[in-house]
């Protein structure tokens, strides 16, 4: 849910207000959606990990090592930032927001604000119009990403594994994978089966939502002029230095410290002698990564990287084609049977 609302709330912004840097904040906004969880997962461990629990501490703690604090005192204030349930639901979150930011910008596009202007007219308030017009007419797509979001969330096991698996956090990706690496894969099946269901159920619910609205056809009808509304003099300035720390923090940083890690030569050790290019063009040197040579001078790197460029290419293409023809059935059939049964089948893959 808290992906959900933050989408919504940055579609609105982008589609609806007047609201500056828009181009630079539209490119922002979606950057998540190209990053992987796990690759957030671990910029996130470089930023807060602490040394008795991440074996090197991370960035935050390095700094308040030099500065003096005890590492006890460190442990007390990062662990429960580090790892655990608060950690995996602020990197989930900054990942999966892209999911309702593109479904409800998409939405909020397609409406004509004439349908807003009217109530304007009538001496509704702006949280009157926004709950009860633009909200209804973006339900469908909301809960569309809440399907996006739910069954994707379910099934993920990367972000799990490196921020929950230190403090035993489980779930069922976990458990599914632990059963597995076992071999107790009778289990682990159950479990799969019982992951699809929740899934499926999730599906029948969204579809039973929408199907039983009357104005869900309004959003895929032809828009009109846009008109954007005021963030007022004190809001537009102060919602805009809001997002640009939230860029900065929750985006930027993370790239910039992943970056950054890439040049050290030991982990945890911030200090100017520790950077090095080895790990990028580095040649083969035994007391190094066991080693290996950077990535640029490993030949099963460079097969590695066309390898999936080239499934990446492939299913994107054929992923691209078989959603059309599957969105367009759905779409004709919507109401009927067979068009009910696809879309309930359709997510299931996913």
């Amino acid at each position: 849910m808290c992906a959900i609302a933050l989408g919504s709330i940055l579609a609105w912004l982008m589609v609806r207000s007047d609201l500056p840097f828009k181009p630079f904040f539209s490119l922002a906004v979606i950057i998540p959606y190209m990053i992987p969880s796990w690759v957030k997962s671990q910029a996130w461990l470089s930023m807060f990990k602490t040394p008795r629990v991440g074996g090197a501490p991370g960035f935050i703690a390095a700094l308040m090592m030099n500065a003096g604090v005890s590492t006890e005192r460190i442990e007390a204030i990062l662990s429960p930032i580090a790892y655990g349930r608060l950690a995996i639901i602020i990197v989930l979150t900054l990942h999966y927001y892209a999911y309702t930011y593109l479904l409800v910008s998409a939405a909020l596009n397609s409406i004509n604000s004439e349908l807003e202007e009217m109530g304007e007219i009538q001496g509704a308030s702006k949280p009157l119009i926004l709950r009860k017009i633009t909200l209804p007419l973006v339900l469908p797509a909301m809960l569309s990403a809440v399907i996006l979001t739910f069954s994707k969330a379910i099934g993920t096991f990367g972000t799990i594994n490196y921020l929950g698996s230190p403090v035993s956090f489980r779930t069922l990706s976990s458990e599914l994978y632990s059963n597995s690496k076992s071999q107790n894969t009778q289990t682990a099946f159950a479990m799969a089966i019982l992951m699809i269901c929740i899934a499926s159920l999730s599906v029948f619910i969204n579809q039973r939502l929408i199907g039983a609205r009357k104005s869900y056809a309004t959003i895929g009808g032809k828009g009109g002029r846009s008109t954007l509304i005021g963030l007022g003099k004190v809001g537009r300035p102060v919602i805009t230095a809001a997002l640009f720390v939230f860029f900065a923090v929750g985006i930027i940083m993370p790239i910039v410290i992943l970056v950054m890690e890439s040049f050290m030569l030991k982990e945890g050790i911030y200090s100017l002698d520790n950077f090095t290019l080895h790990y990028w063009i580095g040649e083969s040197n035994p007391q190094i990564m066991e080693g290996l040579p950077g990535i640029f001078k490993n030949d099963e790197f460079i097969n590695s990287l066309f390898n999936s460029l080239r499934l990446t290419l492939v299913n994107g293409v054929f992923g691209t084609i078989f959603g059309q023809l599957l969105g367009y059935i759905t779409a004709k059939g919507r109401g009927r049977l067979h068009g009910k049964l696809g879309e309930q089948l359709v997510f299931i893959p996913y």
